[in-house]
C-alpha cells in the first residue's frame, strides 16, 4: 500500500466520451493514434475503456506522476465531431492505493475486469468516508485476483470519491464481490474502529464495469486489447 507524498502529487483525469454508435471504431482508432504521439509522452499512463453497460460510451483514464494544473484536452476536432454529446471530465488526486503487482504486464490486460465507482459523501464528511474505506483496502491487498485498487478524491467536487479497481478476470471479481469481509466492514463500526461507510455516504455508490481497449504507458508503444 502506498500513501506517500509522491502519490499525493500525482494527478488523474477521468473523461467519459459518449460516442455515436456508427463511429465507435473510428473514435477508438483516433484515440489510439493520439496516444502514440509525442504530446502524451509526459503522461505515466493513458487507458481507454469501453463501458460494458453502455457500449457507446468510452472512458479515458489519464495518470500524471508529476503535479499539473492543466486540464487535459486529449482529443481533436475530428474525434469531437463523432461524439453524441459533450464529454464530461473530472480531475482526481489519488489518496490511497494498493498495487500488489501480481500482473507483471501492467495495470490492465485483455482479460481484466475494471470497475469505476463514484461515491458521494455527506457534506463535509469526505475525510471520514476515506477513513471508512481503509479497511477495504487492507482486504483487497490480500485478494489474489485484485491487481490494483486506487481511491481518488475529486478536485472538482468536494464531497466526491472515485475508486478504480482492476481484477485479473471475472472469477477474481466474483470472489471480491462475494467477500464476507466486505459485508462485515460495511455494517460493523466495532470491527472498522471508525465510521461505517454507509453512515457517511449520501446514497449508494454508482458503479461502472469496463473493458480495456487500449493503453499507452510512459516509454512504451500503444497496447491494444480488443476486449468486448
Amino acid at each position: 500500500m502506498t500513501s506517500s507524498d509522491a502519490l499525493r502529487t500525482a494527478r488523474c483525469w477521468l473523461t467519459r466520451l459518449p460516442v455515436r454508435p456508427e463511429h465507435l471504431d473510428d473514435v477508438l482508432a483516433g484515440l489510439g493514434s493520439l496516444a502514440a504521439t509525442d504530446d502524451v509522452r509526459s503522461m505515466d499512463v493513458v487507458t481507454v475503456y469501453l463501458d460494458r453497460d453502455d457500449p457507446n460510451s468510452l472512458w479515458l483514464h489519464e495518470v500524471h506522476g508529476l503535479p499539473s494544473d492543466d486540464v487535459r484536452e486529449f482529443g481533436d476536432d475530428d474525434i469531437t465531431r463523432m461524439l453524441a454529446a459533450v464529454p464530461t471530465q473530472e480531475g482526481l488526486r489519488p489518496v490511497r492505493e494498493t498495487y500488489p503487482g501480481r500482473n507483471l504486464d501492467g495495470p490492465v490486460h485483455a482479460g481484466s475486469v475494471v470497475i469505476l465507482a463514484r461515491l458521494t459523501a455527506l457534506p463535509g464528511q469526505r475525510d471520514r468516508a476515506l477513513e471508512a474505506l481503509e479497511p477495504f483496502m487492507l482486504v483487497a491487498d490480500d485478494e489474489p485476483g485484485t491487481e490494483i485498487f486506487t481511491v481518488y478524491e475529486s478536485l472538482d467536487e468536494p464531497d466526491v470519491i472515485w475508486m478504480h479497481e482492476v481484477y485479473a478476470d471475472d472469477t477474481a471479481f466474483r470472489i471480491h464481490a462475494a467477500s464476507p469481509q466486505h459485508k462485515t466492514l460495511r455494517e460493523s463500526e466495532v470491527l472498522t474502529g471508525g465510521p461505517t461507510l454507509s453512515s457517511v455516504l449520501a446514497g449508494r455508490p454508482k458503479n461502472w464495469r469496463l473493458t480495456p481497449q487500449l493503453q499507452r504507458r510512459c516509454g512504451e508503444p500503444v497496447r491494444w486489447f480488443g476486449g468486448d
